[in-house]
């Protein structure tokens, strides 16, 4: 549509913008979608490909799905937080106070 674009894309090796010429996609666990990058396991379009392809789509989820990794996430002790009654008191803090509003007490002059 564009001849120039054509031209300037034209002077680019095509595995570079052209997904059908990315010959790592899949093994490098990269999908258009972005789902498989950003969350680290396959997205539809990574479960349709191993379906077809009869490979077990398990082997493209990351570790830290697995099984063993979520047991050893809840196999530490848990203590429960104190109430907020029992909470001690911050003193070496500065106040804050939202964007806009007056704190209750003005600077002191100089």
């Amino acid at each position: 549509m564009n001849p120039e674009a054509k031209e300037w894309l034209d002077q680019l090796p095509r595995q570079q913008w052209v997904l059908a010429y990315d010959d790592d996609g899949i093994r490098d666990g990269v999908c258009a979608c972005g789902v498989w990058q950003l969350c680290k396991y396959p997205c539809s379009h990574i479960l349709a490909v191993c379906r077809k392809l009869n490979i077990d789509h398990l082997e493209y989820v990351n570790d830290y799905y697995s099984k063993e990794h979520s047991l050893e996430v809840y196999a530490a002790d848990f203590s429960p937080l104190a109430g907020v009654s029992d909470w001690p008191e911050a003193t070496n803090f500065p106040r804050l106070f939202p964007p806009g509003s007056r704190p209750d007490v003005r600077p002191m002059s100089q």
